[in-house]
């Protein structure tokens, strides 16, 4: 009884996670986040993650503005 009960609280959530996690970095759409409730360590991985990913969009959406600025620069020099 130990065992399963250990299972479903521990062993579960970091799978589901795991699979979360996987489908974020398979799609490479950051804007998706890790959906875990609670209070404990899992919880603050999942949380972590999702500021990773924050951090990661805010950077990636910085480098797709800068890229498009230049664009527009180089186009108005070439004129």
């Amino acid at each position: 009884i130990l065992i399963l009960l250990i299972e479903k609280l521990i062993i579960s959530r970091f799978s589901r996670l795991g699979r979360q996690a996987k489908k974020i970095g398979i799609s490479h759409d950051l804007s998706q986040r890790i959906n875990v409730s609670g209070k404990d360590e899992i919880t603050e991985l999942a949380q972590s993650i999702n500021g990773m990913l924050e951090s990661l969009k805010n950077s990636e959406d910085a480098k797709t503005q800068a890229l498009s600025k230049n664009e527009q620069i180089g186009k108005r020099l070439s004129e």
